[in-house]
């Protein structure tokens, strides 16, 4: 899987102008779908966009996800909790849709280490998106326990999630059901996740994040199985379970 960082800084498909690509987003799916097809040439067959309430429910729809936190965490900006994130117990947990949703959405991550001082996250939006793809192995690994494989079950599920789900035209309950029968044979904690590099810059008096090149090419190049790692090593290594920071989830 491959992430994109909210701040990268992108030329915005079809008006010759360049703007960060979550303002892409905001100006519809279709036009992120446009430009991340111009910009990094992944073709899109499909989009589903997840809202809040949407992620919430497709986490209870299959009984939440099990995570080992090795820290007590907490999302703190000044003393304000913005995502609702606070977990004082270290350990295996069962996370339903809030809890999930406030261990994604964390822009101020922060652990408890273990002389009891609250620490950042040095990560900070890198590592949002790293723990955000430790929680989608987590959901993969719990969809295949529920046995959403299965066509009967997935179309059940599917069936009952679409309403919380924006997508594109074409795409019916029944090709997700085909598609969910295609991941039979995934093994989550196999599943690589791949993040765009990138380096801070200032345009036009904004911080915001430019994609490294030729990293970049390389990256999307392994993404689309055009490449192995060994022929382009990428610089910024891929997330993976076995690398994740000692303060980040774990599955369990």
């Amino acid at each position: 899987m491959l992430s994109i960082p909210r701040d990268l800084y992108v030329p915005v498909a079809g008006t010759g102008g360049r703007a960060k690509i979550n303002s892409v987003l905001a100006r519809g799916p279709e036009q992120l779908v446009e430009t991340i097809q111009a910009d990094f040439g992944i073709p899109v067959s499909h989009y589903v966009l997840v809202d809040f309430d949407g992620f919430r429910a497709v986490v209870d729809a299959v009984g939440g996800i099990r995570l080992d936190l090795p820290r007590p965490v907490r999302d703190d900006d000044n003393g304000h909790n913005n995502s609702g994130l606070l977990i004082t117990t270290p350990g295996c947990r069962q996370l339903n849709g809030e809890q999930t949703l406030a261990l994604a959405r964390s822009r101020s991550y922060q652990y408890r280490g273990a002389d009891g001082v609250w620490q950042f996250d040095p990560g900070y939006d890198l590592g949002r998106i790293r723990r955000q793809q430790i929680l989608l192995r987590a959901l993969a690994a719990q969809a295949l326990r529920r046995g959403l494989t299965n066509p009967l079950r997935a179309n059940a599920v599917l069936a009952a999630l679409f309403h919380h789900l924006s997508r594109d035209d074409t795409l019916t309950v029944g090709q997700a059901v085909r598609l969910a029968g295609q991941f039979r044979a995934l093994r989550p904690g196999t599943l690589v996740g791949l993040t765009i590099p990138t380096m801070p810059a200032l345009r036009g008096g904004e911080q915001v994040l430019v994609a490294v090149q030729p990293a970049t090419r390389q990256t999307v190049a392994w993404f689309l199985g055009r490449s192995t790692p060994a022929a382009h090593p990428v610089p910024s290594a891929p997330t993976h379970p076995a690398a994740a920071p000692a303060w980040d989830p774990r599955p369990c």
